[in-house]
């Protein structure tokens, strides 16, 4: 390279640099972070309202027709979370999977249920657990 090839190259460099930078700066700026949610959801969970029930990863609503809402304030840890209700008896009952945190989760309920539990089937233990 000669003088003028290398002073070209050297202001394109620079040029790619602050404009490369700029843009990221910009790109970032842009990006919204849902770092809200839980403080959103446990405000909406009033004691003024007996139907819902939450703790600090779970709420759960009881609605009209024996249905139950649940929606994941946080990721759950486990990639394998079942979701069962217990009777007055103790017997388990198997209700679902539940998946992405955010998303209400529907669960028609055929017999009356005292507590909601959540299950991680890959440790065997149980993650969390709500009484009614």
């Amino acid at each position: 390279m000669d003088l003028k090839q290398r002073k070209t190259h050297r202001i394109i460099w620079f040029v790619l640099t602050i404009t490369i930078t700029v843009f990221m700066f910009f790109s970032i700026k842009e990006l919204h972070f849902n770092t809200h949610t839980s403080e959103k959801l446990i405000t909406q969970a009033t004691p003024s309202n007996p139907n819902i029930k939450y703790n600090d990863l779970v709420e759960i609503e009881l609605l009209q027709n024996k249905t139950i809402s649940i929606t994941l304030i946080k990721p759950l840890k486990s990639s394998f979370s079942l979701v069962y209700g217990r009777k007055k008896n103790g017997k388990e009952i198997l209700l679902s999977q539940v998946f992405n945190s955010g998303k209400a989760h529907y669960f028609s309920l055929k017999e009356n249920i005292v507590e909601i539990a959540i299950y991680d089937t890959l440790k065997q233990k149980e993650i969390t657990k709500i009484k009614f």
